[in-house]
């Protein structure tokens, strides 16, 4: 939709840019410091898009945590997926378009999501896109929607896949409040979509479930 689009800022003044700046030094330091954050693999990430970052999806904190442990270069330029009712909320609303957030509805229309973030790579940024589209209820791997198939083989698109361990611990489904784990974020080699099983001729279901099977497995052997 234009609104969903009007809330993508691609080019940033000096000012915003600062107050990103702020933003991603304080939770660095906060996840660093609180709860031991380490990065792997962080020289898999290009330093420059277009392409999907793909984590496991555990914990409300998924997002920052990504956010925290990606080198300044990318996560100045990486955009969130997130639930329009989660980035609504008073604390987060003053930074959507300067921490790069793209809100969409619950049981949005695929359609939805797919244009904000072609909008996004067309302009040679990077995506975080949790494929299992919820967080587990038991800290396993659920199936990745093929959504996240759509978006390499039609955007034509490389992949980091993405593993984040102790978030489940730190904060499950279900629980009210957090409590103390360590964090670890593990960044597997870049996956272009022809590794994955993208086959340019072809379309449909079956390529799209194929490559998010295909890039579900490589999260997992991040483990």
């Amino acid at each position: 939709s234009p609104e969903m689009l009007q809330n993508i800022k691609i080019d940033f003044s000096l000012f915003e840019k600062f107050v990103s700046l702020g933003l991603i030094l304080f939770f660095k330091i906060f996840f660093t410091v609180f709860f031991f954050l380490r990065a792997e693999g962080r020289h898999n990430l290009p330093s420059k898009g277009p392409y999907l970052i793909c984590p496991n999806h555990v914990s409300y904190l998924d997002g920052l945590i990504v956010f925290s442990a990606l080198p300044y270069r990318v996560v100045i330029q990486t955009y969130f997926l997130g639930y329009k009712n989660f980035f609504e909320n008073a604390l987060v609303r003053p930074f959507i378009k300067v921490g790069r957030l793209i809100p969409i509805e619950i049981g949005y229309d695929l359609l939805e999501g797919f244009k904000a973030c072609a909008f996004v790579l067309r302009h040679s940024r990077v995506v975080c896109y949790f494929p299992e589209g919820q967080r587990s209820i038991d800290g396993e791997l659920n199936e990745f929607k093929k959504g996240v198939g759509v978006l390499i083989q039609e955007m034509n698109v490389p992949v980091v896949p993405v593993y984040i361990e102790g978030a489940f611990h730190l904060w499950p489904r279900g629980r009210r409040f957090p409590r103390w784990a360590p964090l670890k974020v593990k960044f597997g080699p870049l996956l272009t979509p022809k590794q994955l099983g993208a086959v340019a001729s072809s379309s449909g279901d079956d390529v799209y479930r194929h490559i998010a099977e295909n890039l579900r497995h490589n999260v997992h052997s991040l483990k």
